[in-house]
């Protein structure tokens, strides 16, 4: 956990966020071909993304990026790391 504006922020993979939780891009792990295509899909640093739905069966989830909603495998969103956030959104996704 690191210390930033006032609360602790907690480090996470995105497949790690729940329904209804939020973060912010830290590092991408992803290379060659999936990277350039999380990048594409506005998975950069600094992005905001919410989980919006989980499908266990699969092992699929959609998030909210950018005001796109994209839907990741589990070992896909595993190369995103997020600071998880607290409070309300600050804007849409």
């Amino acid at each position: 956990m690191r210390k930033g504006r006032g609360c602790l922020l907690k480090r996470l993979r995105m497949c790690d966020l729940k329904e209804g939780e939020r973060g912010r891009i830290t590092v991408l792990y992803a290379e060659g071909e999936n990277r350039r295509r999380l990048l594409d899909l506005g998975a950069a640093c600094g992005a905001e993304v919410c989980c919006l739905h989980e499908r266990h069966p699969e092992g699929m989830k959609a998030f909210g990026i950018g005001g796109a909603v994209i839907a990741l495998r589990k070992q896909d969103a595993g190369t995103v790391e997020i600071e998880l956030l607290k409070g309300p959104k600050e804007g849409a996704l």
